[in-house]
């Protein structure tokens, strides 16, 4: 009888399956660990920049209102501006005459009191409110501090707003805006 010729198959031994096992697992909890660090980056980076944002704009838009008002108060402990700013169209003959010549020019001897708009700006609960007329604008909704101040004809205001790194609040930068009050011709 003749033999069936063996053939040497090669095959993986239990210790080298085990060991193969044991290195993917590494790769790939590596990579997992790689891949959730990155995610967490990208989410802090995107928190940063949205809040960034928000700064902005809210600085723009106080900015854009303090330079237009006539007159400030700051309330409530720095948390609250309200702001006049005069909403009289000067009409294409804007003389800026002074309010004494201007009671000679009316019909009844009276200098015209100018229309006016109150806007205030007030933070609480984190959000930063603007209100006119009654109606309720929300601007931010990030800032963990704000802080109104005048000194004299000058409004600043200080926001500082939270960013997420590593899971820890940390905050952007605070942004400061200084404006002044726009000025009006009274007398000559």
């Amino acid at each position: 009888m003749k033999s069936l010729p063996q053939t040497h198959t090669r095959a993986f031994t239990l210790a080298e399956a085990l060991v193969s096992a044991a290195i993917m697992s590494l790769v790939l909890a590596a990579v997992t660990a790689s891949v959730l660090s990155l995610q967490r980056s990208f989410s802090a980076s995107q928190d940063f920049v949205v809040s960034h944002l928000e700064q902005v704009r809210a600085m723009d838009t106080m900015q854009r209102d303090a330079r237009a008002a006539t007159a400030s108060e700051v309330r409530g402990s720095g948390s609250t501006l309200v702001l006049t700013i005069p909403t009289s169209d000067p009409g294409l003959l804007n003389l800026q005459l002074p309010v004494s010549l201007l009671g000679l020019l009316s019909p009844t001897g009276t200098a015209p009191a100018p229309a006016t708009k109150t806007v205030a700006y007030t933070f609480s609960n984190m959000r930063l409110t603007r209100t006119e007329n009654s109606q309720v604008q929300t601007v931010a909704t990030r800032q963990t501090n704000i802080t109104f101040q005048q000194n004299g004809s000058q409004v600043a205001t200080t926001i500082a707003f939270p960013s997420r790194y590593n899971s820890q609040a940390k905050e952007v930068p605070a942004s400061t805006m200084t404006a002044p009050l726009a000025t009006r011709v009274n007398t000559w």
